[in-house]
């Protein structure tokens, strides 16, 4: 995965750790979740949770004036939107 790929992940500027193993990381993960009798399903749905967060992260807004009302936000990039819905389930 592209560290720089998410917003909630990248703030830190800090994208590597000398020593850790993301790969190692992600297979004791699921090594844990194993021990602890999380079904293959329940798994994938976790991490499609996860992913559908992170790309929500992600979505971006500009502000559109509106004739005689307040100012509305209007999503730039629908295509995120369309991300995350699909991760989470839902209609965009």
């Amino acid at each position: 995965m592209d560290p720089d790929l998410y917003s909630f992940t990248n703030q830190s500027g800090v994208i590597k750790i000398d020593g850790v193993s993301d790969d190692k990381e992600f297979e004791d993960l699921n090594k844990s979740l194993d021990i602890l009798d999380f079904t293959k399903n329940e798994k994938e749905l976790i991490f499609m949770i996860v992913t559908g967060v992170l790309h929500l992260g992600n979505v971006k807004f500009s502000e559109v004036a509106k004739d005689g009302q307040d100012n509305v936000a209007n999503i730039i990039n629908a295509d995120v939107v369309a991300l995350a819905s699909t991760m989470l389930e839902t209609d965009p």
